[in-house]
């Protein structure tokens, strides 16, 4: 599960810089503005949808890990470790992925050219999607890194399980 959420985070940041391009691409007039908004709408799934796993990730492994840890009386800091884990990234996370929705909808509003300026629209839109190509990488580094050291974590208290049964 963890090497799935390595990938699905490096997979949805290579989605975003795709889109990027597209639009890129659109603003120059080689790409149809259809080929971007369906790239986008395609690209939204492997963005948003792997980050939101990873919090679910750390909430279930938290969960069987503190109950592990009570069951055997291990050292109260393993829990305070797993903590450590979702403050390190669950606001990073829930930032990006408010930042992407909000450059897919300023997206929407600079084609229409409605709700912003027609000839602020495309900048604004350039601006957030930058900002939010950085967010999200951002927040890849710190879900990968989190969940390394959540995996090295279960081990070390299957580890300090078995050495409590043994003895």
């Amino acid at each position: 599960m963890a090497s799935a959420l390595i990938w699905g985070n490096l997979l949805g940041v290579a989605a975003y810089v795709v889109i990027l391009i597209t639009g890129f691409a659109v603003s120059h007039g080689s790409n149809p503005v259809q080929n971007h908004t369906a790239a986008a709408f395609v690209a939204s799934m492997l963005v948003l949808l792997p980050p939101s796993m990873t919090m679910f990730y750390f909430i279930g492994t938290g969960k069987q890990l503190k109950e592990e840890i009570a069951r055997r009386k291990l050292s109260a800091d393993y829990v305070r470790e797993i903590a450590s884990f979702k403050r390190r990234t669950s606001g990073i996370i829930t930032g990006s992925m408010l930042l992407y929705v909000i450059s897919y909808l300023s997206g929407g509003a600079a084609d229409t050219g409605k709700l912003l300026p027609a000839a602020a629209s495309p900048w604004i839109h350039l601006g957030l999607s930058v900002v939010t190509l950085f967010a999200l990488g951002i927040s890849a580094v710190r879900q990968i890194s989190a969940i390394g050291d959540n995996v090295r974590l279960i081990l070390r208290v299957a580890d300090d399980s078995t050495s409590h049964e043994t003895t």
